[in-house]
């Protein structure tokens, strides 16, 4: 039974909901508002109106919180390690599950892109390696240079491996014994990372986590920087990242496709497919694969068409990764349509294993009894927030791809031209989650 297994009814809505009015007049109703977005965007936004605003100062972030927050982050791993390894091996009365795949992996991301990017400073190895530099009294590492082909490859590779032990796992992935020795062999891996090759270099391109939030984080309209916190235009941050490589394109795109991958599973077209090749059941990994690949394929002929349309003295592929920063956006917007329920739901159940952790039958706050509340939202507001959040995302990846297009060519005109290859490849992204979102229902 996989995390998504655990609340069905976070993706069915947990009751029978009809459309008001046909799929496709939503499908193509979507479509309409980004082609929409585009004509605005492109008759308003000029380059005198695409100027990056530096952020302005809030206040210094003090040490003592710092210091709290690292000591809260380690507090958070000590606790679901050692319920996963001591508690109950009952997934739901375990708060080793809930607490990472509900509260941590989703409720923590969404907090990310309202509140910027603090984990680095919550980072359990960060606080980890620093005690154990003050105890030996040495400084430790780095020892190799980070290789510069290795990229965002070894962060891309443990997603990967994420979204297995989410989806495709059987099972293994919400036994808390096992996702404790999971988060024990991560922790010793970043910990080991940050000191061989260097905690900037290692945090920067290696570790999952810290690439994962500062992409989320880059959309927030509050950035930390020297231990000041400082605040700017939402979206902003992508504008201004650095350090993009080929590898961040192909992370970017397996944030989004990982989630599709989620989504089509739930389709009637796929399980009509399985059960006319019931083979293609074992060959789920390689569909989680491939589906990445087959969005970049499109992703670069969208590429190849906006090299041919305007010439801005780059390749293809320097192209595409400059652009893709637009695509952070669609991807955490599919990740919140698909999943919000999930968390309102299922995280609900953290109220009673706060009373119980480990699964002992303790109710230290008095709330172990807590029901989880199933129809805490109703099917039409759960549909209609999907639809909108994907069409805000395309929306958005519409505004910034506009914004770099603005920096890449000299006048507007060739700016706009630019985008039409991307335009069409927005169009395709918002009908294709729009059907995909809406399946759990018509099926």
């Amino acid at each position: 039974m996989s995390p998504m297994h655990i609340a069905l009814f976070a993706h069915a809505f947990g009751q029978r909901y009809d459309l008001p009015v046909p799929l496709w007049l939503y499908i193509y109703g979507g479509a309409a508002a980004v082609l929409l977005s585009f004509v605005v965007v492109g008759y308003f936004v000029d380059k005198k109106r695409s100027t990056v605003r530096p952020p302005v100062f809030i206040c210094m972030v003090p040490h003592w919180v710092r210091v709290a927050l690292g000591v809260f982050g380690c507090a958070l791993l000590g606790l679901i390690v050692l319920a996963g390894l001591v508690g109950g091996q009952v997934p739901i009365q375990n708060i080793t599950i809930t607490f990472f795949w509900i509260t941590f992996l989703l409720g923590c991301t969404y907090l990310t892109v309202l509140l910027g990017n603090w984990w680095p400073y919550i980072r359990p190895t960060s606080v980890l390696v620093r005690l154990a530099e003050r105890l030996a009294g040495v400084r430790l590492g780095p020892f190799v240079r980070y290789p510069e082909r290795l990229g965002y490859y070894p962060a891309l590779v443990t997603y990967i491996g994420l979204i297995w032990l989410e989806l495709l796992s059987t099972g293994f992935g919400v036994v808390p014994q096992n996702l404790a020795w999971v988060l024990v062999g991560y922790s010793v891996v970043s910990a080991t990372g940050a000191i061989v090759f260097g905690a900037r270099d290692w945090y920067r391109y290696g570790d999952f986590f810290s690439v994962f939030f500062r992409l989320i984080g880059a959309m927030a309209p509050f950035v930390r920087k020297d231990g000041n916190l400082y605040v700017r235009r939402p979206l902003t941050g992508l504008l201004t990242a650095t350090h993009l490589r080929f590898s961040l394109l192909l992370f970017v795109l397996f944030m989004l496709s990982s989630t599709a991958f989620d989504g089509l599973r739930d389709t009637k077209v796929f399980n009509r497919l399985l059960a006319v090749m019931p083979q293609l059941s074992g060959l789920d990994f390689w569909l989680l694969l491939l589906l990445p690949c087959v969005f970049l394929a499109l992703y670069m002929a969208c590429m190849g068409v906006m090299y041919k349309l305007v010439q801005s003295g780059r390749t293809v592929r320097e192209l595409a990764v400059v652009f893709s920063v637009t695509i952070v956006p669609i991807a955490f917007a599919y990740n919140v349509a698909h999943y919000w329920t999930l968390l309102v739901i299922q995280g609900q159940q953290l109220i009673a294993l706060v009373s119980d952790p480990l699964g002992w039958g303790w109710n230290v706050f008095g709330t172990a009894g807590y029901t989880v509340n199933v129809g805490i939202v109703g099917a039409s507001t759960v549909w209609y927030t999907q639809v909108g959040l994907i069409v805000l995302g395309h929306i958005a990846a519409v505004y910034l791809a506009h914004r770099v297009a603005l920096r890449l060519y000299p006048d507007t005109k060739q700016a706009v031209r630019s985008q039409y290859p991307m335009l069409a490849l927005m169009l395709l992204y918002t009908m294709i989650s729009l059907w995909i979102i809406a399946q759990p229902i018509t099926a």
